[in-house]
């Protein structure tokens, strides 16, 4: 164990840089988590809008028809 560990865990008898480590690894987690779900609000938001400005015929070559278009196109972003 360095010195600097030792001097952090006599300060109060905790293990400060673990307990920092393992707060940063969690923190780092949640924004991973919180990026992700961004991303995929984004994405949901950007293809909904696309399928709402398609025409039929390229709604017929997706396999859909307008009204399934419509249905999926006005979800919120957040829903699936």
């Amino acid at each position: 164990m360095d010195a600097t560990r030792r001097a952090l865990m006599n300060i109060s008898g905790l293990d400060l840089l673990g307990f920092s480590e393992r707060v940063g690894r969690q923190l780092g987690g949640s924004a991973k988590k919180i990026a992700g779900t961004i991303q995929r609000w984004n994405h949901r938001y950007r293809t909904r809008r696309d399928l709402l400005r398609m025409d039929d015929h390229l709604l017929k070559d997706i396999g859909i028809n307008r009204s399934e278009a419509l249905t999926e196109g006005k979800k919120a972003f957040w829903k699936m």
